[in-house]
């Protein structure tokens, strides 16, 4: 585009040269006069100070300077005039912005901010005409500054990098995480078009169709847009044609009268389409991943799909009419699919490749084995918000242990299974997304599956595959037996926060314990009552036992559960609550794995809490529900608001109450069969209310 032409204005800027430190020469004009009439443009240059606060972890960085930066701006058609310049050659106007206006600065920092818009405060900087790319390793900054380069390119900004960068048109394998589509949509703004395109009744004609459809378009994506719609509601997949290779049909024509055809048919009747609203589209074929499709399956002879590449904006992107419309199980059903419209290559490529390899838009491209090898994600783990799932290869070597982990825009809930099996392996949730610790039974190849529905949907709402695994072990893990009765997600999260649970001391999913002893507490929504059980995975406890391996005591907003296991082995230790104020059952709020070695570790139950028992009150000892015979015990516990507290068995024994509100003393248990612990409060002083009881040892 040419920057000036000859003028015939009434007015006239002086023009000079100034030397640049690179030795070039920069042209300034004097537009005093001009900028003293003009009004401002308030748009805000960044702070400087705002830079660096998300460069703090960053390590790597790339800064990039817009050669001729203002002159990427048209000047608006009829005010040319007002940038009028002197020159000994001549009189002249601007046709692009200038250097030198009042308003450059803030037109030309907005423009590049709505370029890079959703990618500033991630790892992009702007200011002005100087761009900083920052990233925490090498291998990301290298996609952040192809992605950066792609979307200057694309918006016809010419970039002078300083560094000797290679600069490609493909997309960045693998994905960027930015956006689900290959460029800018916003599908509120043409949802009235699709109503409308949805609702057109079948012509006799593709050119009768393509015009009725024409009719509420304008620009060449709302044309695609009417065309993926029309098509992804009205044509059916045909199931019959199928399974008998002598009914398929591809001509476009033929298609549009049955209103049914396979993949082939789609691709066909997508570009007449596209044809006829002049739009360039060319039919893609390859190896799909679709239906009948097995993990692990290698790919070769005559492709099994077809599907389509438009060129939109001087781009080509990639779409699959056939997916877009439904999913094919016994029969067809019509399920809409928005995310095979323009897909982002780096994720099309996931279950799609191309014969051509021209076709997978990427950089670096693809190899068939490499396509076969990558775990498979359904259409569900994007749309669903899910960002990243690693290992990214199938299938995984495993020792006895294999770690899966997902990441996600938001908090969602996850499900999985190992050959269908569920409870295979020990999930912990975060608030973006999960980890998976997975232990198979047995050596040999296994199939895991993963399922998630988002956090805040409810227990109706049904769990969608997102992925899956298939998993080489070639050892099983003798200490992970996991108990069939351990619930996931294993541990503290998101989810057990929106139930009342902060501040975990445990935030780990699995509790080793030396010696058979473990202290959970939480900080506790008010109003909520907590209860605790511990259960075996290897042997049975009675109800009473599981309740008596844990010992409750609170004090404020914070919950103290103390756990004794009866002896070495596994044990999943599970926390229940309800509102104090409403008459409900405990409801389940999480649990964990705790895991003893030691195979001389013996903890008895603690002792047996009476009704009288606070969650207020705090025992520190005796914490062992079955005294030694014939010994002096030392007593020691909180309880508020009494007058009195004292050990009868034999004889009785009052406590005294230290400066430090604990009751303490000492008691011999010669001649006991049990001890009970009695207090009498302070607003009855009349009667006394037994608390704990203690079991003595025979002789």
């Amino acid at each position: 585009m040419d920057l000036s032409r000859a003028a015939s204005s009434p007015v006239g800027a002086g023009f000079f040269f100034v030397q640049k430190k690179d030795g070039s020469l920069r042209p300034c004009i004097d537009y005093r006069e001009l900028n003293n009439i003009t009004v401002r443009n308030k748009y805000p240059l960044p702070l400087m100070d705002s830079a660096f606060h998300p460069l703090h972890e960053a390590t790597i960085f790339t800064k990039l300077d817009l050669r001729n930066a203002y002159h990427l701006v048209r000047i608006r058609e009829g005010d040319e005039w007002k940038t009028a310049f002197n020159t000994s050659l001549g009189h002249f106007e601007y046709l692009v912005m200038p250097f030198g206006l009042t308003n450059a600065p803030a037109v030309f920092q907005a423009l590049v901010n709505d370029v890079l818009r959703d990618l500033l405060g991630r790892h992009v900087f702007v200011y002005l005409d100087d761009i900083l790319i920052y990233s925490t390793n090498a291998k990301d900054h290298e996609y952040h500054v192809r992605q950066v380069l792609q979307r200057l390119l694309e918006s016809f900004v010419d970039a002078d990098t300083k560094k000797q960068l290679i600069l490609k048109t493909e997309y960045v394998y693998p994905w960027d995480k930015s956006s689900l589509k290959s460029m800018d949509i916003d599908l509120g703004k043409l949802k009235k078009l699709d109503t409308y395109s949805s609702k057109v009744r079948p012509r006799d004609t593709v050119e009768a169709l393509v015009q009725e459809l024409l009719k509420g378009a304008s620009s060449d994506l709302e044309k695609l847009r009417a065309i993926w719609t029309w098509v992804t509601h009205h044509i059916e997949y045909d199931v019959e044609a199928l399974r008998n290779p002598g009914l398929r049909m591809s001509n476009a024509a033929d298609v549009l009268k049955t209103g049914k055809g396979v993949c082939a048919g789609y691709a066909g009747l997508f570009q007449e389409m596209c044809r006829g609203a002049g739009i360039q589209c060319e039919t893609v074929s390859g190896y799909a991943k679709g239906l009948g499709y097995k993990l692990g399956k290698h790919f070769s002879g005559d492709t099994n799909h077809a599907w389509n590449a438009v060129r939109l904006g001087g781009s080509w992107h990639l779409l699959d009419s056939t997916w877009g419309a439904g999913t094919v199980r016994e029969k067809f059903t019509f399920r809409y699919n928005e995310f095979y419209f323009l897909t982002h290559p780096a994720l099309f490529v996931g279950n799609h490749f191309p014969e051509d390899a021209k076709w997978q838009m990427l950089a670096p491209q693809l190899s068939l084995k490499q396509y076969e090898n990558m775990s498979h994600k359904e259409s569900a783990f994007y749309n669903l918000g899910l960002l990243s799932a690693e290992p990214t290869e199938s299938p995984i070597m495993s020792d006895g242990k294999t770690t899966i982990t997902v990441q996600s825009s938001s908090p969602m809930l996850f499900l999985h299974d190992l050959n269908g099996k569920r409870n295979c392996g020990i999930m912990t949730l975060r608030s973006y997304g999960m980890n998976l610790d997975v232990y198979p039974e047995s050596t040999g190849l296994h199939t895991l599956q993963i399922y998630a529905k988002a956090g805040d949907s409810g227990e109706k709402e049904k769990y969608s595959l997102v992925c899956s695994y298939q998993l080489q072990c070639q050892a099983v893990s003798r200490e992970m037996r996991l108990p069939a009765h351990l619930d996931n997600p294993v541990g503290p999260g998101w989810h057990s926060e929106r139930k009342g649970l902060h501040e975990p001391s445990q935030r780990d999913p699995v509790v080793l314990s030396a010696d058979g002893r473990c202290l959970f507490r939480f900080r506790v929504a008010p109003g909520l009552e907590l209860m605790a059980m511990l259960s075996a995975a290897s042997f049975s406890m009675t109800d009473e036992q599981q309740r008596r391996h844990v010992f409750l005591s609170r004090r404020e907003d914070w919950v103290d559960f103390k756990v004794q296991v009866p002896r070495a082995g596994l044990y999943v230790f599970k926390v229940y609550a309800k509102d104090r104020a409403e008459a409900e059952n405990y409801g389940y709020v999480c649990n964990y794995l705790i895991s003893c070695a030691d195979p001389q570790v013996r903890w008895p139950v603690y002792p047996l809490r009476y009704a009288s028992w606070e969650s207020e009150y705090e025992l520190v000892e005796p914490l062992t529900g079955v005294l030694p015979a014939n010994r002096t015990v030392q007593f020691k516990m909180r309880i508020p608001r009494v007058s009195l507290v004292k050990v009868v068995g034999r004889n009785t024994h009052g406590l005294r109450l230290d400066a430090d509100g604990y009751w303490t003393g000492s008691f011999n248990t010669a001649g006991c069969k049990d001890v009970k612990v009695m207090i009498e409060l302070n607003s009855n002083k009349r009667i006394l209310f037994s608390i704990l009881n203690y079991q003595v040892e025979t002789q």
